[in-house]
């Protein structure tokens, strides 16, 4: 017998992930305001944040004060894709009671922009 000649193929697959942009921001009587917002599977972040994230469609979860929203977003390769919470001004109610007569008594007040 010759020499016998052995060969050997490896193949690699490399994929790089397909990656974008997600942009969030909160606002609250037009005014941006600092909303925690949990990216479910990725964290949780402080508005306004970027995160590069794989492309996908992802749950957010934002809360700011006692208010509460869930949005989803598709993110898409080398695109930069903005989410927007907007959450209502609220106003403080305080019901006293007064010897079984209930007094409704609205504390209303003024939000100055700063």
């Amino acid at each position: 017998m010759t020499g016998l000649r052995l060969e050997r193929t490896l193949t690699i697959n490399v994929t790089s992930a397909q990656v974008g942009v997600l942009e969030v921001h909160a606002y609250s009587d037009s005014t941006e305001v600092e909303a925690s917002v949990e990216v479910l599977g990725v964290g949780t972040f402080k508005t306004p944040f970027t995160k590069q994230l794989n492309a996908g469609s992802y749950t957010l979860k934002a809360t700011y004060q006692d208010q509460e929203q869930t949005k989803t977003a598709t993110v898409k390769e080398g695109v930069t894709t903005k989410v927007n919470f907007t959450f209502g001004v609220q106003i403080p109610w305080l019901l006293i009671l007064l010897g079984g007569a209930a007094a409704l008594v609205v504390v209303a007040y003024v939000a100055r922009k700063k």
